[in-house]
């Protein structure tokens, strides 16, 4: 694939924003919503890593190619099992300009929405969007029964630290999952197949459940952060870190916590 046909096979798919991460804003397409264009998909992935250059995110580092004000990166290894292409835009206006209205209240989210819908919103000085109390919009995916109890043993297969930071006006508890890189940074990892073994199968697993808080949470804007939180049985769970791969800290708080409550703005909410 050459540049030429790479901006065919972009304009060729669907690319929706990635409402889960709110510092980061970003899009995506993926496989399954055209199979068709798989191997348009791998090779546009082989000419990233080709000719792209390298561009560290938090603590690693990716390859981008840029491509008309638009830059692509992919997340998968072996390039072969490509099932996803990420997009930001090279402006960082831009980007800073959808992470404020994001975060701001008048954000409106709709299903399959892109970046330069939320570019449009900004531009029309869109007003804030009100849902029923207590309701996830209509589009919202929502878990099943059964994912919520695989989801309830994980979690009780811990135990759940105070937090020291903010306890007096935020209380809440937090558990530790470091991948295999950042403990080899920190020097904290024996080098044992076995144990690394071990460690990747928890780490794996870390994943999981945070990637279900993000795909079934609702907005939460805690003084000026806005979070991704999954309330399930009186409590509140929540991620610290931006992209995946940076993420070591699951936080959970009491819903009802009095302290708490004055300071949480929820967004999709009324």
């Amino acid at each position: 694939m050459n540049l030429e046909e790479a901006k065919q096979y972009i304009q060729s798919v669907r690319w929706q924003y990635a409402k889960t991460y709110v510092t980061a804003p970003h899009e995506y397409t993926v496989l399954d919503w055209k199979p068709e264009t798989k191997q348009q998909m791998i090779d546009f992935a082989k000419l990233i890593q080709e000719i792209g250059t390298k561009e560290q995110f938090g603590q690693k580092d990716f390859i981008i190619l840029v491509i008309d004000n638009m830059k692509y990166w992919v997340m998968d290894n072996p390039i072969e099992n490509t099932d996803l292409i990420n997009r930001t835009y090279v402006d960082e206006t831009k980007r800073k300009a959808i992470i404020d209205f994001v975060q701001s209240g008048r954000f409106n989210f709709i299903k399959s929405m892109s970046l330069s819908d939320i570019i449009k919103q900004i531009e029309s000085g869109v007003t804030s969007y009100i849902l029923p109390e207590g309701k996830l919009p209509q589009d919202f995916p929502k878990p099943s029964g059964k994912e919520l109890d695989n989801f309830r043993t994980y979690i009780l297969k811990f135990k759940w630290k105070s937090a020291k930071t903010f306890e007096k006006f935020s209380p809440h508890q937090y558990i530790l999952n470091f991948p295999c890189w950042k403990m080899k940074e920190d020097e904290k990892c024996k080098g044992e197949s076995e144990a690394c073994n071990e460690c990747n199968k928890q780490r794996t697993e870390f994943e999981k459940w945070i990637l279900f808080i993000r795909k079934y949470g609702e907005r939460c804007k805690m003084q000026k952060t806005v979070y991704t939180v999954l309330c399930v049985d009186g409590r509140q769970y929540w991620t610290m870190g931006d992209p995946l791969e940076t993420t070591w800290v699951l936080n959970r708080a009491l819903i009802n916590e009095p302290r708490r409550i004055p300071k949480l703005e929820w967004l999709d909410r009324q």
